[in-house]
């Protein structure tokens, strides 16, 4: 998954991309129930430094842990 945070004049947009599997695996373990912490997080990180325009937060795994 991918959580795009953009910091516009109208406010933050916050965007998700899932793969089908992923989706699929998410919503059957939390039953649509949704984390906001991430989001809050982004959003004090954002307020703290306005010349940040967009924040990406990529989920994915990787093998070189």
């Amino acid at each position: 998954m991918k959580i795009r945070i953009q910091n516009t004049n109208e406010g933050l947009r916050v965007r998700e991309t899932w793969n089908e599997i992923e989706y699929k695996k998410e919503v059957s373990k939390n039953s649509g129930k949704v984390e906001g912490s991430v989001i809050i997080a982004a959003e004090y990180f954002l307020t703290c430094f306005p010349r940040f325009k967009e924040m990406i937060i990529n989920t994915d795994f990787t093998d070189d842990v």
